[in-house]
């Protein structure tokens, strides 16, 4: 496996104090909108707070206050400002649930981060659009490519099976 680049590291940095993570492709239908739509199982978590609304830190730093809108059986997150750009299709969403209702996001473009962000966390390119548990063996695994320590101090080792070491 090649050398991790610093979009790599930081995800897996954030994986690692991260409750929960929620990732979507971006589809040509979805361009143009002001809302992302999300599965009804993925607005039952972020509503369980009795929000409707979360807060989103993005990768330059701002913050906004997203509404999560259910209608006649459809869920959208609503102001995703980069649903504006045609480039994104085929883009993947991606977002660390770091407090009850407060996320960090991330749009990984380029097919290689795409790739390496799926087997970084195993998770199946069919297995979108949902929250996912970030487990102590996922947090393990982000914990060997950055300089944060294990959770919990448990130790960890720099390969993973059947790859090259990190």
């Amino acid at each position: 496996m090649k050398e991790m680049d610093n979009l790599t590291e930081k995800l897996a940095s954030k994986a690692i104090l991260a409750r929960h993570l929620f990732c979507r492709p971006i589809h040509a239908d979805d361009i143009r909108k002001d809302a992302l739509s999300i599965s009804a199982r993925a607005a039952s978590i972020f509503l369980k707070n009795g929000e409707e609304r979360i807060d989103i830190r993005w990768p330059d730093g701002h913050i906004t206050r997203n509404p999560v809108i259910g209608r006649h059986g459809e869920h959208y997150l609503h102001g995703i400002p980069f649903l504006a750009d045609e480039d994104c299709t085929g883009s993947l969403f991606v977002m660390f649930q770091t407090g009850a209702t407060v996320y960090e996001a991330y749009l990984l473009q380029a097919d290689e981060d795409i790739d390496v962000f799926h087997a970084l966390f195993n998770i199946p390119m069919t297995h979108t659009d949902e929250f996912i548990t970030l487990s102590t063996l996922d947090k393990m695994a982000c914990s060997a490519i950055t300089s944060c320590p294990p959770p919990n101090g448990e130790t960890v080792s720099k390969t993973l099976p059947g790859s090259s070491a990190w």
